[in-house]
């Protein structure tokens, strides 16, 4: 995610996902895909707590250029993050978020929806972690997907942070997702 600030509320994010691996287990047997994830251009825009208090809200309209094999049309959404600070150093984080979908099974888009909530703590000098929940709703085919979400972050130096997780889907059909990731400021 390569972040420029347009000005002390704005900025605009550039996010790269890199190789993704995608493997399918089914009564038919195992696929596995290997693919470049994609581009999203992203605006935020802070409506308050920037820079101070206790609470932040943020408004953020993203689109997904087309990179795949798989796309053929741009996407987009809008995303509204907003944190809260608590007692001892712990942060509490939600989002609600509107995916504008290209449709699987006809011409024509669809939306689907997320709803989030997140706990996050410093362990000790250089680690936190964090835990999430969350719940999506695929509107083309009305589903329904629960997720819960942890992972640790370690901060290597006063710029730069390496994270890593699971991102497990609570049903036996829902994805799980592994992921490490590495972050840094200039």
């Amino acid at each position: 995610n390569v972040k420029l600030g347009l000005n002390n509320l704005t900025d605009i994010q550039f996010v790269i996902s890199s190789l993704e691996t995608e493997l399918i287990k089914s009564s038919l047997g195992k696929q596995k895909s290997t693919q470049f994830g994609g581009i999203t251009v992203r605006v935020k825009r802070n409506i308050w707590g920037n820079d101070a208090g206790k609470t932040a809200l943020a408004i953020m309209p993203f689109i997904n250029v087309p990179v795949r094999k798989d796309e053929s049309k741009i996407t987009g959404g809008l995303i509204v993050p907003f944190s809260l600070s608590l007692a001892n150093d712990w942060g509490f984080g939600a989002q609600i978020q509107t995916d504008f979908i290209e449709n699987q099974n006809s011409s024509g888009y669809h939306l689907n929806y997320l709803a989030s909530a997140t706990l996050a703590h410093p362990l000790f000098k250089k680690f936190d972690f964090f835990v999430e929940s969350y719940i999506t709703q695929e509107t083309e085919i009305n589903l329904f997907e629960y997720f819960f979400n942890t992972g640790l972050v370690y901060e290597l130096g006063e710029h730069f942070k390496l994270d890593g997780g699971i991102n497990y889907g609570i049903k036996q059909s829902s994805s799980k997702v592994y992921f490490i990731g590495l972050s840094f400021r200039y």
